[in-house]
């Protein structure tokens, strides 16, 4: 398990996962993990709908956006999603769409997606 690995010295030996390692599994089910980010902005009621009104409130939320257009939203971070005045935009010119903006528009801003941790792999052995 990754997690043990990259513990610090000592810890992975009181670890309660070490009884996990070095065993062999039989894999009985996998699920694929849900995309929501193609569905419709209606259909996800964690999404917020983000009007902006003016060019400057505009700016002050593109310096806001990281890498990979997620910012903090009331204490969440969340990341832009192709809705709104970005619907139809593909995944990969999400950026440079939110570059060429103008106000007044709308975006959408989901949760983002957590990584999970060891174990939480959607995988019944």
């Amino acid at each position: 398990c990754k997690a043990i690995s990259t513990a610090p010295p000592g810890l992975g030996l009181v670890s309660n996962a070490r009884h996990w390692m070095g065993g062999a599994y039989l894999i009985t089910s996998v699920e694929e993990e849900e995309e929501n980010e193609e569905q419709d902005d209606q259909s996800s009621p964690e999404r917020v709908r983000i009007s902006i009104r003016d060019q400057a409130r505009l700016e002050w939320l593109r310096a806001k956006l990281n890498f990979d257009l997620c910012f903090r939203l009331k204490g969440r971070e969340v990341r832009l999603v192709a809705a709104g005045s970005l619907a139809g935009v593909p995944a990969g010119e999400l950026r440079e769409a939110v570059a060429g903006l103008e106000a007044p528009c709308e975006l959408v801003a989901a949760p983002k997606r957590a990584v999970r941790a060891c174990g939480e792999d959607l995988v019944e052995a």
